[in-house]
């Protein structure tokens, strides 16, 4: 029995969407003798300290836009390693609060995106307490389809220079199934847990990027896929399971 738990509580609800002051020159300069009208008020509008002795109409408009934002000041953000707008989803596992009560064999599957491809590996009950890493119960490789491979590159990236929390609410804290992703942005790994699907079947819930909101609904279709063998059947499915895999649920 796989996921059997999670996913009958969950299909019911599944009817769900996608997805200063300016400067006067001339200060202390003798008064122009000639007949020129000028008076020079000199509407220079920079910031900068002009104090040169010129008698035209300068009508200067230099905001002076210098190294910083000109609207903002805020300088750019060096923080980052990996190269700019590079992102990723790394991984997500996907485990379940009833694995130790018996209510499935699975206890955790590890789905990792690469290209057009999902390999999804599921472990067991391991052994200890707390229970250590639990056998491998079986592999398997599914395929992203339509927009798929797009949307977990375009999404990842939307997250980059989003202030994720570390986790939302309290993940598993009443023996829910959990959902960890980790990310990359521009050469950062950085980890976020939160109860499954909790975007999805709770939107509004907890305030997050849509992009973060997007993204659990993509990782619940992926995963759904890997454990009934089924594509999602609620909008136009975006992953095909394991032609080899069998179903279970």
């Amino acid at each position: 029995m796989r996921w059997s738990k999670t996913w009958v509580c969950l299909l019911a609800l599944a009817g769900c969407g996608g997805d200063g002051g300016g400067s006067t020159d001339d200060g202390g300069a003798p008064a122009d003798a000639d007949t020129d009208a000028d008076t020079d008020t000199d509407a220079d509008t920079d910031a900068d300290a002009d104090t040169d002795a010129d008698t035209d109409m300068d009508t200067d408009t230099d905001t002076d836009t210098d190294e910083e934002s000109a609207t903002t000041g805020a300088t750019a953000d060096t923080s980052h390693t990996g190269s700019p707008g590079a992102a990723r989803v790394v991984s997500f596992e996907v485990s379940s609060g009833f694995c130790y009560l018996g209510y499935s064999d699975v206890c955790s599957i590890l789905h990792e995106p690469s290209g057009a491809e999902v390999v999804s590996t599921a472990t067991g009950l391991g052994t200890g307490i707390p229970p250590g890493p639990g056998p491998v119960l079986w592999v398997e490789t599914g395929t992203l389809v339509g927009t798929g491979e797009d949307d977990f590159l375009s999404l990842a990236q939307s997250l980059i220079g989003e202030a994720l929390p570390a986790q939302y609410g309290c993940p598993g804290c009443a023996d829910q199934t959990v959902t960890s992703l980790v990310l990359e942005r521009e050469g950062v790994q950085t980890t976020h847990r939160w109860n499954f699907g909790v975007f999805t079947f709770n939107p509004g819930m907890y305030v997050a990027p849509q992009a973060l909101v997007d993204l659990d609904f993509l990782m619940v279709e992926v995963d759904f896929g890997a454990s009934t063998c089924m594509a999602w059947p609620y909008k136009d499915y975006r992953y095909v399971p394991d032609p080899a895999c069998v179903p279970t649920f």
